[in-house]
C-alpha cells in the first residue's frame, strides 16, 4: 500500500476518527508496513512485546496450545489494532500470532510512544481506549475459560463419585437377585427339620442380636485378625459336616460370629443334622441384609452427592443476596470438590465456630469464592497434604480462612497475583476464577481479602462486616 492509501484507510477506521491529519503523517514516518505469507507466525511465547501491530489487511489469530490441543483467544481482522499500545506493562507475549491469510501490518515500535503524546493527544488517546477494550474482552475471555475448566474438573469428579456408589448398587443388586432365587429352596429345606417354636426363636435370638451389634459396632478386623477368625468357624463348620463352609464362614465372620455363637445355636437345634439347612438358610438371610445396607448406603451417598450439587448451584434460589451461614457453602464445595481431595490423599480439618453468625450474601458468589481458593489449594499441595478451613468471629467480622501447608506463593509473585490475567501455573492448568475475579466478588459484598504466605503454610482470609 501506498502512503496516501494507508492514509486513507487510517483516517476510516473508527477508533481514528478524531485523530488529527498530521497524526496520520506521523505515523506512516514512524512506522513499518510488512507483508507476511499465509501460516506464518507473527510473534510466539516469550517473544518481546515491542510494536503496536495494525492490520491494514488479512487476518490475524491469537491461540494458546494447551494440553487439550489449539485454544483460539481472538481472531484480529482488517483495521483491528493489537500488540503493545501506549501504557501497556505487558513485556512478554504469551500466545501464538498467526496469518490466517496473507497479512499486512503496520508496525509501531513502543519507543515512539513517548513521542506520540506530544504529537497527538487524540490518538494516544484512542490506543489506550484499544488497550482497555482488550483488557476487559481477554478479562471475560480467561473468565468464562476458567469458569469452564472449573466445571469440567467439578463434573469429572461428580461422575466419578457418582460411578462408585452407581456401581456398588448395580453390582449389589444383581448380587441380590441371585440371593433371593436361592430363598425358596433354603426355606424349604428348613420347613422339612420341624423345628419348634424355641429353636427358631433361639436361631432369630443369634441372627437379630448380629445384625444389632454390627449397625451399633461395625467389624474392624486388621486382615490377621479377620483371617485368623475366618480359620475357627471354617474348621468348626467342617467338623460338623456342614457343606460350603469356607462360604458361609465369610458371611458369619462379616457378622463377628464366634465358635460359642455356633455352640449355642447346635445347642438350641439338639441335633446336628439340622445344622446343615439351618446355616445354609441364616448364611442366605444375612447375606441378603448386607447387600440392603449396600444399596441403601449407596442411594444415600447418591442422594447426598444431588444434595450437595443443588445447595452449590443454589437451584431453589435466586441470584440476589439472603441470610446464609457461610459454613453450608464451605461444606457443599469441600463435597463438590471430594475426588480430587482423595486423589491426592488431601486431609481436610474443618475448624468450625459453633453459633455462627449469619451474613448477608449470594449465596452461588460465595461458592464460587470458595471453589477458587480450596481448588487452588488442591493443586498447589503434593500428595497427603492438609487443607484447614476456619471460620471464626473477630470484633464485628466474620472470618473464613483457607490454608494449606504447601510450598507457597513466590516473593516476587505475591503482589501479582490479583492482577487480571496472571496465574502462576501452566498453560491449561487453570483452576476456577482467577484471583482478581475472586476479589471483585469479595468486594461487591463490602467484604475484603488478604493472603499471607510462606513455605509450608498459606492462607487465605476473608472478612465479612456482619
Amino acid at each position: 500500500m501506498s502512503p496516501s492509501e494507508v492514509k486513507t484507510f487510517l483516517r476510516e477506521l473508527p477508533n481514528f476518527n478524531q485523530v488529527e491529519e498530521a497524526a496520520f503523517d506521523w505515523l506512516i514516518e514512524k512506522g513499518e508496513i510488512t507483508t507476511h505469507a499465509k501460516g506464518s507466525f507473527i510473534f510466539k511465547p516469550g517473544d518481546p512485546t515491542e510494536e503496536m501491530l495494525l492490520l491494514l489487511g488479512g487476518i490475524m489469530d491469537i491461540f494458546l496450545d494447551t494440553e487439550n490441543g489449539r485454544q483460539e483467544i481472538f481472531l484480529y481482522e482488517t483495521g483491528d489494532i493489537t500488540g503493545n499500545l501506549p501504557f501497556s506493562r505487558g513485556k512478554v507475549t504469551g500466545a501464538f500470532g498467526r496469518a490466517v491469510e496473507e497479512l499486512t501490518l503496520l508496525r509501531l515500535h513502543r519507543s515512539h510512544f513517548v513521542e506520540m503524546v506530544g504529537v497527538s493527544y487524540a490518538m494516544t488517546q484512542a490506543l489506550v481506549a484499544v488497550m482497555s477494550d482488550r483488557i476487559r474482552d481477554i478479562s471475560q475471555t480467561q473468565f468464562q475459560d476458567e469458569k469452564l475448566k472449573a466445571l469440567g474438573k467439578i463434573s469429572a469428579g461428580l461422575a466419578h463419585e457418582l460411578n462408585n456408589p452407581a456401581s456398588a448398587m448395580v453390582r449389589s443388586a444383581e448380587i441380590l437377585y441371585q440371593k433371593m432365587g436361592e430363598t425358596p429352596a433354603n426355606f424349604k429345606s428348613v420347613m422339612r427339620l420341624n423345628i419348634n417354636e424355641e429353636q427358631t426363636d433361639g436361631v432369630n435370638d443369634v441372627m437379630f442380636n448380629k445384625i444389632a451389634e454390627r449397625e451399633e459396632h461395625p467389624v474392624d478386623f486388621s486382615l490377621l485378625e479377620r483371617q485368623d477368625r475366618l480359620d475357627e468357624l471354617t474348621d468348626w463348620l467342617e467338623d460338623h459336616d456342614v457343606e460350603n463352609a469356607d462360604e458361609i464362614a465369610e458371611t458369619f465372620t462379616d457378622y463377628n460370629f464366634t465358635e460359642d455363637d455356633l455352640d449355642q445355636m447346635k445347642t438350641v437345634l439338639e441335633e446336628s443334622a439340622k445344622l446343615q439347612p439351618v446355616f445354609r438358610w441364616l448364611d442366605n438371610r444375612l447375606s441378603v441384609e448386607t447387600l440392603v445396607v449396600e444399596i441403601k448406603e449407596a442411594s444415600s451417598r447418591i442422594a447426598n452427592l444431588v444434595q450437595s450439587v443443588k445447595k452449590y448451584s443454589h437451584m431453589d434460589q435466586g441470584s440476589g443476596k439472603t441470610h446464609i451461614n457461610v459454613q453450608d457453602g464451605l461444606r457443599t464445595t469441600l463435597n463438590i470438590l471430594g475426588h480430587r481431595i482423595k486423589q491426592k490423599q488431601i486431609q481436610v480439618d474443618k475448624q468450625f465456630l459453633e453459633d455462627l453468625p449469619q451474613i448477608s450474601a449470594n449465596p452461588g458468589e460465595l461458592n464460587q469464592i470458595w471453589t477458587n481458593l480450596i481448588a487452588n489449594a488442591i493443586d498447589a499441595l503434593p500428595q497427603g497434604g492438609k487443607i484447614t478451613v476456619s471460620t471464626y468471629a473477630d470484633r464485628d467480622y466474620l472470618c473464613v480462612d483457607i490454608e494449606d501447608n504447601g510450598p507457597g506463593i513466590p516473593e516476587d509473585l505475591q503482589n501479582r497475583i490479583w492482577e487480571p490475567i496472571f496465574a502462576t501455573k501452566g498453560v491449561g492448568e487453570g483452576t476456577g476464577m482467577g484471583l482478581d475475579m475472586v476479589k471483585k466478588i469479595v468486594q461487591r459484598h463490602r467484604a475484603s481479602i488478604r493472603m499471607q504466605s510462606q513455605p509450608g503454610r498459606t492462607v487465605f482470609i476473608v472478612k465479612f462486616l456482619i
